[in-house]
Formats: structure tokens, C-alpha cells, sequence
């Protein structure tokens, strides 16, 4: 595997981008939006040493598309809200251990003693919150969100 720079030299006025396995020209045009032609000017070894994988390429520095630059390196962005299916609505149901049937609802400070211990209900709640930003996201980004929560208690046979 090839993992040096074309060019000799880091210049921080250009990005540079790595070749990855089975990638040709057409396939990095596609990714990156620079052709084969201003990618053998940047980088005159390509035209002798051709396209390996591990090479890192120098590109023009107002090239971005969808990557993020990372030390003048062009680094792919990597959204799950990419591999969600083309549909508007999405159902979700969550079972958590919230055993509320163990809380007091009466007392506000045996309760807050209760949840101040790391605990099956505080880690419960910490996933529900980590749930509900991810519906909120989802909901941002156009998505019709059903969530429906149940309590199992920590019980492996409640329904």
C-alpha cells in the first residue's frame, strides 16, 4: 500500500486527499468533484506512479463537497441520518427498566435522594434523554417521529 504524498511537499494553501482502495479517477471526480486533469497538474508523480491506494493527493483548497478538513486532509463525513430509508415517518418503541413503581412521587426529597445514586433509574432516564434527542434530530430533518416508551420494571416477562 502506497501512503506517501505525491508532491514532497505539505502546503497548507492546498487540502490533500487519500486514495482509497479501488478508487479511480472517475470515482474520486464523483466524490470530490476534481478531474483527472487538474488532479496531474497538482500532482505530476500521479502521471508517472498512476492512482494507488494510500496515495494523498494534493487538491485545490476550495474543494470540499461533502468532507470535512482535518489538518489540511479531507476526511469523509459520516451521518447515520444518511442510511436512514427514504420514508417521512419513522415508529419507534423503547422498553426501559425505569422501575417507576419504586419511586415516590409524594416525597420530592426521597425521590431526589433516590435519583442522586447511579442507578438503574438514572441510567434509565440518561438513555430516554439520549432517546429524545435523537427524535428531535430526526424531527429537524423532516421526519414524522412516533416514540412510544414502556417501563418493564427490570422485569424480563412484563408485557
Amino acid at each position: 500500500m502506497f501512503t506517501a504524498a505525491v508532491s514532497e511537499t505539505w502546503d497548507s494553501t492546498y487540502n490533500y486527499y487519500t486514495v482509497k482502495p479501488k478508487e479511480g479517477y472517475y470515482r474520486i471526480e464523483k466524490k470530490i468533484g476534481v478531474n483527472q486533469k487538474v488532479l496531474d497538474s497538482l500532482n505530476p508523480k500521479l502521471v508517472e506512479a498512476g492512482l494507488q491506494p494510500g496515495m494523498i493527493l494534493r487538491v485545490p483548497v476550495e474543494i470540499r463537497r461533502n468532507h470535512k478538513v482535518e489538518d489540511d486532509l479531507l476526511v469523509e463525513r459520516i451521518s447515520l441520518l444518511d442510511s436512514i430509508k427514504e420514508s417521512k415517518s419513522i415508529r419507534l418503541s423503547v422498553m426501559l427498566p425505569f422501575k417507576v413503581n419504586e419511586i415516590e412521587f409524594d416525597s420530592i426529597e426521597n425521590t431526589r435522594e433516590l435519583l442522586k445514586r447511579r442507578n438503574l433509574h438514572t441510567l434509565s432516564t440518561d438513555f430516554y434523554f439520549g432517546i429524545l434527542m435523537a427524535a428531535e434530530t430526526l424531527s429537524q430533518s423532516g421526519m414524522e417521529v412516533q416514540l412510544s416508551v414502556y417501563d418493564t420494571e427490570n422485569n424480563t416477562r412484563k408485557d
